[in-house]
């Protein structure tokens, strides 16, 4: 594979063996170039991390179960647990985005919180959320 490509390592299940910024804090965070993905396409995956994409520059589309949604400069989106999701430019344009997952992990520092507010977010059938002009809400990032 060409060295500039950015390989998405998947299990047989399809799942993404997510590298995180640092093996003790299960976070990744990076800003991408969608020609840095063959074809402009990432492959279909799934993580348990949630995953967060904000549109810096450009515009992609965004397939999440079979859900394609149109992002452009300034858009964001959640994309829960467990969704096949992938980003994609039939037309080869570039697009600068942001990409964070964060594992549930994270948020499960107690039992009440746990319980009552990130079981029920991931267990929704709540599959993605677009924000159109989302950088006012990363902006701090």
């Amino acid at each position: 594979m060409n060295n500039k490509y950015i390989d998405i390592v998947l299990n047989s299940d399809y799942s993404e063996n997510v590298t995180y910024n640092h093996p003790d804090f299960p976070v990744y965070i990076k800003k991408e170039k969608l020609s840095h993905y063959p074809d402009y396409r990432a492959v279909s995956h799934w993580h348990d991390d949630l995953e967060f994409i904000l549109i810096l520059n450009g515009q992609m589309s965004y397939d999440v179960n079979g859900q394609k949604i149109f992002l452009q400069t300034g858009d964001g989106i959640f994309v829960n647990s467990r969704c096949c999701h992938y980003g994609y430019s039939n037309t080869h344009n570039e697009c600068l985005f942001i990409c964070i997952l964060l594992s549930p992990l994270l948020l499960s520092a107690n039992n009440y919180f746990i319980e009552n507010y990130l079981n029920p977010m991931t267990l929704l059938p709540l599959e993605i959320v677009v924000k159109q002009n989302a950088h006012h809400f990363f902006k701090d990032i």
